[in-house]
């Protein structure tokens, strides 16, 4: 392969890669909604699947009960899009529509206050008739989180949390918070309000679990990883009780959340000025502030992948004109990326985009910088603010520039640097560097370059246009 083509081939390669990875999630998401076997649900329009199944969820789910028209229009949407995203697979119990829109309602109950939809890892929920045996660990389950993709029920469990909505216990509730928490452990697609709230919520839960022997007692476990899906239990089915034991997890589940199951008269809103009323020992925030600690990648890391190969070619391509040295250069370089770093160092503690502080100067070193000094120069290169200055400097000396053929012994010119009597341009050699298809003569006695030179708009000369001309 040709040298001068490998760059462009990397370059290609990997905005192929890239692309990728971006339309994947859209694709696999299409063709399961093509594969899904609960067609005759997602085939339905909003309108349509609203008035067929308002009046099976009026009757089976107390929590869409309460809700306006606009609020029970705003959960079946949400429950027909979780339809698409999530299969739900009998295994040994057939699975019909009713018990399909049941479980992904309990679902859209859970989420009904975060803008993303939610389980975005899982794909699959699979359904036995009753408690069921795995041979792989040999033990018996009401139902299953695996890590991703897959979450695993007993319908006549999860049936009976339906029926009694008030004992605590709601097996659909109780693993779908835990597929929730996972997908922000997982990284990839979460909603970020909930992932950018949910430590702070676990502290403050933890600090609860030390100190109220109640809250103890009514969550009924010590295992810090279940804090979060029995807690959810609780919230929805017996909100007075948990807020009566413990107003400062009830207030803060209702800000993880987005909602507040007791506020019935205004489809679950929280408000912020009446939680803090509460008498909390720690106060709910006004505006959850976004962190993105859980998050396995953000777009702005692009730049550190894709800029160490793009802007060395623009940055070239922008220094063959402009009059500015290597170490000029460089040191602008190293400043602007001192710059950026110091700009950023405090937003990055706010928002823990970066896990590590050398992460954040790698990013504005690899990142940012390069960026910027490219765009600089070619507004530098492009926007003349002074006036053309016009001179002919007569040709001293020259070196020939070779590239020597793989094979044998055969070489070609590539151009030609010159140097003038008068030292011109004499720190600038990209300037004083003419190609060879340019050259009038391989001898330069009695020849001269003329050069028009302005500046450009951050006052670095730009070399207009540079040309050999005869002068005898």
């Amino acid at each position: 392969m040709n040298p001068e083509y490998i760059p462009i081939t990397i370059v290609c390669i990997l905005a192929f890669l890239y692309l990728f990875f971006m339309v994947k999630d859209a694709v696999h998401t299409y063709l399961r909604e093509v594969a899904l076997t609960n067609k005759e649900l997602i085939t339905l329009s909003q309108e349509e699947f609203h008035q067929e199944w308002s009046n099976f969820l009026n009757k089976f789910f107390p929590y869409y009960r309460n809700l306006d028209n606009d609020g029970q229009i705003a959960f079946c949407n949400k429950t027909q899009a979780l339809l698409k995203r999530i299969d739900i697979v009998g295994i040994d119990i057939e699975v019909d529509a009713s018990k399909r829109v049941l479980i992904m309602a309990s679902l859209a109950q859970l989420t009904f206050g975060l803008k993303k939809l939610g389980l975005y890892n899982f794909k699959e929920i699979r359904l036995y008739k009753d408690t069921f045996h795995l041979k792989k660990t040999d033990s018996f389950y009401d139902g299953i989180t695996y890590s991703s993709k897959i979450i695993a029920l007993s319908w006549s469990n999860y049936e009976r949390g339906i029926l009694n909505q008030t004992d605590g216990i709601n097996l659909g509730i109780y693993h779908h918070a835990e597929a929730l928490l996972r997908t922000v452990n997982n990284g990839i697609f979460f909603d970020t309000h909930f992932a950018s709230y949910i430590d702070d919520w676990t502290e403050h839960v933890e600090s609860a679990f030390k100190q109220n022997q109640k809250f103890r007692e009514l969550i009924n476990t010590n295992d810090r990883d279940n804090f979060f899906p029995r807690i959810s239990e609780i919230f929805f089915e017996r909100p007075f009780e948990l807020k009566e034991i413990s107003n400062d997890v009830y207030a803060h589940t209702c800000v993880l959340l987005n909602q507040n199951p007791l506020n019935i008269t205004e489809n679950y809103k929280h408000s912020v000025e009446s939680l803090n009323r509460l008498n909390l020992l720690t106060t709910v925030p006004v505006k959850v502030r976004k962190i993105y600690r859980h998050h396995k990648w953000h777009w702005s890391y692009n730049l550190t992948v894709f800029m160490p190969i793009l802007a060395p070619i623009g940055i070239y391509m922008c220094m063959i004109d402009a009059l500015i040295t290597d170490f000029h250069f460089g040191l602008a370089y190293l400043i602007i990326s001192v710059v950026f770093y110091t700009a950023l160092y405090r937003l990055n503690k706010k928002f823990e985009l970066y896990s590590h502080q050398i992460w954040l100067y790698v990013f504005c070193l690899m990142g940012l910088t390069p960026l910027t000094l490219t765009t600089l120069l070619y507004l530098n290169n492009n926007i003349i603010v002074g006036a053309t200055q016009k001179s002919i400097h007569k040709i001293e000396s020259y070196t020939f520039l070779i590239r020597e053929a793989r094979r044998g012994n055969n070489y070609s010119y590539t151009g030609v640097i010159l140097d003038y009597d008068d030292l011109f341009l004499n720190k600038y050699y990209r300037a004083r560097k003419f190609e060879y298809d340019d050259l009038p003569t391989k001898t330069f006695t009695n020849y001269s370059a003329e050069y028009k030179i302005a500046k450009g708009l951050l006052g670095i000369d730009v070399v207009l246009s540079k040309k050999i001309t005869y002068t005898p």
